[in-house]
């Protein structure tokens, strides 16, 4: 998720849910953004002007995945090439991008991830 377009409580929340389901899929070295976890590293372009961060990364069979929380936003631009870019690394660490989507962001979800043609596994949360 694009940090400044959280709403903090229910983000966090739904954070902690995808661990732990996580967690019982058998992934390892899991890291989130939260006070409990290391911050998953992230990746800039030339500029460094931005960073993309998962918000949640996991290794399982020395493949590293990646996972998101979908939420709506209006720079619409920004979060697929986020996820594009997540997708490419997923792929080439031989893991996965997997996009979770809360309540009333599945239709948006599925519609930027089909037009944008993003290689992710989309989940209900």
């Amino acid at each position: 998720m694009l940090k400044e377009s959280r709403v903090e409580g229910k983000y966090v929340v739904d954070l902690q849910t995808v661990i732990k389901g996580l967690e019982l899929k058998g992934y390892e070295g899991i890291r989130a953004d939260l006070p409990e976890l290391e911050r998953p590293l992230g990746f800039s372009g030339v500029d460094k002007d931005l960073e993309y961060v998962p918000d949640i990364s996991a290794t399982k069979y020395e493949a590293t995945s990646f996972f998101e929380i979908s939420h709506k936003t209006p720079n619409v631009q920004q979060l697929v090439t986020k996820w594009k870019l997540l997708a490419t690394v997923a792929g080439l660490k031989r893991g996965k991008l997997t996009i979770y989507m809360p309540k009333g962001t599945a239709k948006f979800t599925r519609e930027l991830v089909e037009r944008y043609k993003i290689q992710a596994e989309l989940e209900k949360l």
